[in-house]
């Protein structure tokens, strides 16, 4: 049986959550460019919560990486992943 990390999930959580913020910083246009900064404390708040923000994805990668790295390599699993990749560029495409 094997030992469950939970540190390692909680981390990994917490790194979707910053991708959750990352994108609601992003899309609700709380990032002004620096030449159009008005220096205003949104505008602080906002890119200092970005420096912290910033390594969401590249974390829940190395997590995930982690995590299927002891698992044991199946040709099924390598078909099923590059399937779902493939679908999702053609329906991308299309729209």
């Amino acid at each position: 049986m094997k030992k469950r990390l939970a540190n390692m999930e909680l981390l990994r959580m917490l790194s979707m959550m910053f991708v959750v913020g990352l994108h609601f910083l992003g899309k609700g246009e709380f990032l002004t460019s620096p030449a159009e900064m008005t220096f205003t404390a949104r505008d602080h708040v906002a890119w200092f919560a970005e420096s912290f923000l910033v390594v969401a994805v590249n974390l829940y990668m190395l997590l995930s990486g982690y995590f299927v790295a002891e698992a044991d390599f199946k040709v099924s699993r390598l078909v099923k992943t590059w399937l779902q990749v493939w679908f999702t560029s053609v329906l991308v495409g299309f729209v």
